[in-house]
């Protein structure tokens, strides 16, 4: 395939303009300011410093101005080697393992976002932003890119688990370099999903929803708990940085309007605040005294009184006080989480109690707790540049704050289309699915309910025909909306009735009806895939008789061809069915050969009674042969259940021949 890039800048005709000039505004601000923030400090290589620096706002306007998503990759992972080389030459203390870290955390993510791109351009032909928004994929495929642009997304934010290049990068990064990281560079995981997530995938956001906002939560827990245990005031600072970004990024995949507009608030208010405390611990403070311990620090305000008030200013709209602009974004991102799910909201919210913790904790160790340290006596208040700077940050904060609307209003025309796009998205794609859906559960009623004898030589199990309709009411009906706790219910006291009466109707012409009305979707998929799973769920399916998996093989084939018939192909999905059993068959001789090492150094022992082997120790043993046993016992059972699988699929005609690319005893 032809790669052709087309190199332009600029928003986009409709939808994107507002959203781009956020971000380019918030860099044309900072970027002078982390250029001011070391102007003392640095006297050594310092054109290679502002090099680094302008060389730095550069790809980030750019990141932010291309409509090429092979363009967007390249400049977004070209911000590493300025960044590598900014904390390499004038970072502190261990900057070289700092260095390193975020380039093995950036490089290993962006492989993953590589391969997505990949896979979206050579399914639409074309890495045109503008041509991406205007087509639609499929939604198993959907979820497969979303994975890969998480990651890259999850490492940028970043995300529990995932945050450890960014702490060490703060700490040991110049005071220029960490306002950046922690002012633009974090927002483009927030502009990865405005550019990538929800316009090219909306329908894998929607689905992935909940797994993010667990995500959130464990890492806005996580960030603040380590807030309380830290004595550095520069990672103090960075582990809030981690708790703000995770509070957008619960919102943005909210699909509610005042969720994604306050994730962009926040993350401008974030922006600001974080500069500005970044300044004050980093530059103020440390170039005084040297040290980023906060046990070092005390009654402050007596000695800097100015800067007492401006820090203060900074904690407050830190922790989300009215008239700045850290609560507003907060406000609205809190009130989109709680209206898609109110009880991961009230974690989320606990955001606020911590932020009041360790800013307030903060503030009071520094300028306050008693008289000033003696070790500081002397000391002056801010220079002009530093209070020059500070007063900067300060009135954007708050006159933002009052007068939110300033933004608001160029934001809400495109982040209502961005909102009903993936609405429009979503409601197209169930319509297509409840006729599948129907069709589903009634073919799987007239076989395994209707027709308990389908296979004449072996009756089913009567109590597996009964619990088979709940279970798959209940999960058809959770791939389905989406709401497995309100709806559920209700499928299984009403749907499960008009299914039943409906399948009496159609039970003749099932299977011809299967492949004209197949839908385009995850949804025969899941449903079959649940049922191919008796081998592993036990709970309802070990009663069933073995070869019942020929059936569900059957299904599936059916369904592959429904899929191929409306354009879509499948045939990925029977070879991995191949690559399944090749793996069976591999883990079940794996389990074999460990079996006989075991029983062997048994009969070792038992044959070598002078040995004194500890009684424990052979209790182990056969435990752990009974395990392996068992494992042994449940592969060999898939793969006969794959055997007759093949076998059925033969006699009925599905396949022709052994040769056939599927469950092939040869492969």
């Amino acid at each position: 395939m032809r790669w052709k890039l087309h190199v332009r800048f600029g928003g986009s005709e409709t939808r994107w303009p507002c959203l781009v000039s956020r971000p380019n505004l918030l860099t044309t601000i900072i970027i002078p300011i982390a250029l001011l923030s070391n102007w003392n400090s640095i006297t050594m290589n310092s054109k290679s410093y502002l090099i680094l620096i302008l060389l730095l706002e550069t790809l980030l306007l750019a990141v932010f101005l291309v409509l090429d998503i092979l363009l967007f990759y390249i400049f977004f992972e070209s911000i590493l080697p300025p960044l590598f080389i900014l904390i390499g030459l004038f970072g502190s203390g261990n900057k070289v393992r700092a260095s390193y870290y975020i380039f093995l955390y950036t490089l290993g993510s962006s492989l993953f976002l590589l391969l997505s791109i990949v896979t979206m351009s050579s399914i639409m032909g074309t890495t045109d932003f503008d041509a991406l928004f205007k087509t639609y994929f499929a939604y198993t495929k959907q979820l497969f890119i979303f994975v890969g642009v998480f990651i890259a997304i999850a490492v940028k934010t970043p995300t529990i688990f995932l945050n450890n290049w960014l702490l060490r990068a703060h700490v040991e990064s110049p005071l220029g370099g960490s306002i950046v990281l922690a002012a633009i560079v974090l927002k483009l995981s927030l502009y990865g999903i405005f550019r990538l997530i929800l316009p090219i995938l909306p329908l894998a956001s929607l689905n992935y929803t909940y797994i993010v906002y667990l995500i959130g939560v464990i890492t806005i827990t996580y960030a603040s708990f380590s807030t309380l245990r830290t004595t550095d005031v520069k990672e103090l600072i960075a582990y809030s940085s981690v708790s703000h970004a995770a509070v957008y990024l619960i919102a943005v995949f909210s699909n509610v309007f005042q969720g994604i507009e306050g994730s962009i608030l926040l993350g401008l208010g974030h922006g600001f605040v974080s500069s500005a405390l970044f300044l004050s611990v980093g530059g103020v403070l440390y170039d005084r005294s040297g040290t980023r311990d906060i046990g070092y620090y005390r009654g402050m305000a007596q000695l800097m009184p100015i800067f007492a008030v401006l820090f203060f200013i900074f904690s407050l709209a830190n922790c989300g006080t009215p008239l700045t602009l850290n609560f507003v974004g907060e406000f609205l991102c809190l009130y989109a989480t709680f209206e898609r799910s109110p009880f991961l909201g009230s974690f989320a919210a606990s955001s606020i109690v911590f932020s009041a913790a360790y800013t307030i904790l903060l503030f009071n160790r520094i300028f306050l707790g008693g008289s000033f340290t003696l070790f500081l006596d002397g000391i002056l208040d801010l220079t002009k540049r530093e209070l020059n700077i500070l007063l900067v940050l300060a009135l954007f904060t708050v006159i933002l704050g009052v007068y939110p609307s300033f933004i608001l209003d160029g934001l809400h025309y495109n982040v209502s289309s961005l909102i009903y796009s993936v609405d429009l998205s979503d409601n197209i794609y169930m319509l297509g699915l409840i006729p599948c859906f129907v069709i589903s559960t009634s073919n799987k009623s007239t076989k395994f309910n209707l027709n308990p004898s389908y296979r004449g030589d072996r009756p089913f199990s009567s109590t597996s025909s009964r619990k088979l309709d709940p279970v798959s009411g209940v999960v058809g009906c959770y791939f389905t909306t989406h709401s497995l706790p309100t709806l559920g219910v209700i499928w299984v006291l009403i749907g499960l009735p008009i299914v039943t009466a409906s399948t009496l109707l159609i039970a003749s012409m099932h299977n011809a009806f299967y492949v004209q009305n197949i839908a385009e979707g995850p949804i025969p998929l899941i449903d079959f895939h649940f049922h191919l799973s008796q081998h592993l769920l036990h709970f309802w399916s070990l009663d069933r008789p073995l070869d019942f998996s020929f059936n569900i093989i059957e299904n599936m084939i059916i369904i592959s061809q429904g899929f191929y018939n409306r354009g879509i192909d499948l045939s990925f999905l029977i070879q991995g069915y191949n690559q399944l059993y090749n793996v069976l068959v591999s883990l079940d001789q794996l389990l074999y050969n460990m079996d006989t090492v075991l029983r062997n150094v048994e009969e070792l022992i038992n044959n070598n009674p002078q040995h004194n082997v500890p009684e424990e120790f052979l209790r182990q043993l056969r435990s752990a042969q009974s395990v392996l046993r068992e494992y042994q016992r449940v592969f060999r059972f898939l793969i006969s259940g794959f055997r007759e699988a093949e076998v059925g699929l033969l006699l009925r005609g599905i396949i022709e021949d052994t040769s056939a690319p599927f469950l092939t005893e040869g492969n």
